[in-house]
């Protein structure tokens, strides 16, 4: 009973799909000229790239090319692992719909090492196109992968509720920039889709937190009651804006503002939240991103240096709303360079932004509830979504086979970040541990495209 119990009632109270990327759940940036500097991009042009990062420098083309086609896509290597050694719930082994003193409280957490996620290769696409329509205005379109995740536990960990998960977010983003003189503005509306699918062995539970039980086992003992739960996959379309400025100093210094609304997305019945046997939907919100950024092109040697403020607190499902995770507002730096050589080009970069999920303990005042609030939130983040990396180191390349066609390469590599959550349940002295988790994540990302010029 206790083995069922491990795979099932860890995922009772709390929701769960899985997430890899390096802002949050964010790719640092779309494309391999832009990512290999660091994901720094509003500060400086970067041709089809800077669709997404500030649509006003695709009004500045670098050698005066009337259409610009860039055909790429990303190769997504995460590394992901977690842990649950402490989770104590209370059975309701009378079976009258509430814990008493005297019935049974387990730990079905007990895992002593960490279990590493199947779900470990994701392909994202990246399209961009740029077509300059007289010597000021440009249009551009462009369909970017912005996230391409999931977990997959079903097979290694009884502990970890047997989840498997899915999340992808494209935005399909037609733009246009303007130049005058030395002033840049420019704009896209993003049109995204969005997918999301759930699965995870479940529980039922009782109001007060502890677990149902039902018919007796082979050894005498109740089984709770558990089941498969999730629809599939459940998809969805919104709707968002960038705006992008940028002024050109000297002929030499670029200064660029982007600004990024949110995008809100409703997935229909993607899982059973109340374990009422019902599906809920879920209102998850792709957050506002504001940014500045600074460049300096000397012709054979380029820099750039960007800052973000991407606003997690304030999005539906990650901050706000009746189903949300707790996340905090993300800073993001980061920093680019290339360099020119005859027909090679280099780049490196660096990119760092602290987690919206940090270390934490929490206190709890009873039991019961680390099924809900922040402990809920917790398992939710660490065996679920864990978007806990921090920093980039990124380097890449383009080449000019001739007049009219390049290769772009980007290698990013994102360090082994450890994130744990405790929570103590201080209604009694000394407080007692009820709950520890531990995420462990790290990434390797190949971006390469074919661009074309003319």
């Amino acid at each position: 009973m206790k083995k069922r119990l491990g795979a099932a009632v860890l995922m009772s109270a709390v929701f769960t799909t899985g997430a890899f990327a390096t802002n949050g759940d964010n790719l640092i940036c779309s494309g391999p000229i832009c990512r290999a500097m660091g994901g720094a991009g509003i500060g400086l042009p970067m041709e089809t790239d800077s669709i997404y990062k500030n649509p006003a420098w695709i009004a500045e083309y670098s050698d005066g090319e009337t259409l610009i086609a860039s055909f790429g896509g990303t190769l997504f290597l995460p590394t992901v692992k977690a842990k649950v050694d402490t989770m104590m719930v209370r059975l309701d082994a009378n079976n009258d719909g509430m814990w008493s003193p005297g019935e049974p409280v387990v730990n079905v957490g007990g895992m002593t090492d960490y279990v590493k996620s199947n779900a470990d290769t994701f392909a994202v696409p990246e399209i961009g196109l740029l077509y300059r329509s007289g010597r000021n205005l440009t249009f551009g379109i462009a369909a970017f992968g912005i996230s391409g995740m999931g977990v997959d536990y079903r097979q290694e960990a009884q502990a970890l509720s047997n989840m498997n998960t899915l999340f992808q977010f494209f935005r399909f983003m037609p733009s246009i920039g303007y130049k005058a003189g030395n002033f840049y503005i420019g704009g896209s509306v993003h049109v995204a889709y969005g997918l999301l699918s759930i699965g995870a062995n479940t529980c039922l539970m009782n109001p007060d937190g502890s677990i149902r039980m039902g018919e007796l086992d082979g050894d005498g003992s109740p089984e709770p009651i558990c089941y498969q739960s999730g629809s599939g996959a459940s998809t969805d379309l919104g709707v968002g804006y960038d705006i992008g400025i940028g002024y050109k100093l000297f002929n030499t210094v670029y200064v660029g503002i982007n600004y990024q609304s949110p995008v809100k997305m409703k997935y229909s019945k993607v899982f059973d939240f109340d374990k009422n046997g019902t599906y809920e939907d879920l209102t998850l919100e792709q957050p506002a991103e504001y940014g500045i950024g600074i460049g300096v092109d000397f012709g054979n040697v380029r820099l750039v240096g960007d800052y973000k403020k991407i606003k997690w607190a304030d999005a539906k499902g990650y901050g706000k709303g009746d189903i949300n995770f707790g996340w905090k507002d993300q800073d993001v730096y980061a920093l680019g360079a290339e360099f020119t050589f005859g027909r090679l080009k280099l780049r490196f970069g660096y990119n760092n932004g602290e987690t919206p999920i940090p270390n934490a303990t929490y206190k709890v005042s009873e039991l019961g509830a680390q099924f809900g609030g922040a402990i809920q939130n917790s398992y939710f983040n660490l065996v679920g979504f864990p978007a806990i990396t921090e920093e980039a180191y990124t380097t890449g390349f383009s080449y000019n086979f001739s007049k009219h066609f390049t290769i772009d390469f980007a290698y990013t590599y994102i360090p082994e970040v450890t994130i744990t959550h405790e929570g103590i349940d201080d209604s009694v002295s000394p407080a007692v541990p009820v709950y520890k988790a531990s995420a462990k994540n790290k990434q390797d990302v190949l971006t390469a495209a074919l661009t074309y010029k003319y």
